[in-house]
């Protein structure tokens, strides 16, 4: 299978090797057992003439292929950055821009990302610079940031190292936090309170 190899890059480095002290890539069943219940990653990996997506949950592990050159998906989201990043652009032509590139991106694997869920969108090459939350769907018109609620990382991996050190910082009690700054507030409402005149130096 052509995409097999891929796996390898996907599933990077989660932890030390206690023998060489190198970190070591997770297997797709780790990942799996790791992930959150409530969150999909959708995992892209853009070839020469095709793009590979994964959509990765704890029940499922799917990969779906797409036939279209890296050059032609390099044309297709630059020229939707063009028409997102300029004030005077014609909303038709973004519009139609938008369902293009989510009919190539979401639209392959729209039937299996699960309603109420987060999505974890693992970009790569020209797809780490495109706002995926304003691509729309010709089917509904909706943009997806309607129906899904999005986060980013580098890799899965990265994501569940981050899921696990959230989880860490919420089992502990009384964090604390120092907050230092020169204060700007109204005399009028709080007319006993001394200015403090170091607080910008510090």
């Amino acid at each position: 299978v052509p995409w097999t190899s891929l796996l390898a890059t996907m599933f990077t480095a989660t932890g030390p090797n206690a023998e060489t002290g190198l970190n070591r890539p997770n297997g797709s069943s780790e990942i799996q057992r790791r992930m959150p219940d409530q969150v999909q990653i959708v995992f892209y990996a853009v070839l020469s003439d095709k793009i590979l997506i994964w959509v990765i949950s704890r029940s499922q592990f799917l990969v779906r292929e797409i036939a279209i050159s890296r050059e032609q998906l390099t044309k297709e989201a630059q020229t939707f950055l063009s028409l997102v990043t300029s004030p005077s652009s014609d909303l038709n032509r973004l519009r139609a821009s938008a369902r293009t590139l989510y009919d190539i991106l979401i639209g392959p694997v729209q039937d299996q990302l699960v309603a109420g869920k987060t999505l974890c969108i693992v970009p790569d090459k020209i797809l780490n610079y495109l706002p995926f939350a304003a691509l729309a769907s010709s089917k509904s018109d909706r943009y997806l940031i309607d129906d899904q609620a999005l986060l980013f990382s580098p890799s899965a991996s990265v994501f569940l190292l981050n899921t696990a050190s959230a989880t860490r910082k919420q089992e502990r009690t009384g964090e604390k936090l120092l907050s230092v700054g020169d204060p700007d507030f109204d005399r009028s409402l709080f007319g006993s309170l001394p200015d403090l005149p170091s607080a910008a130096r510090e």
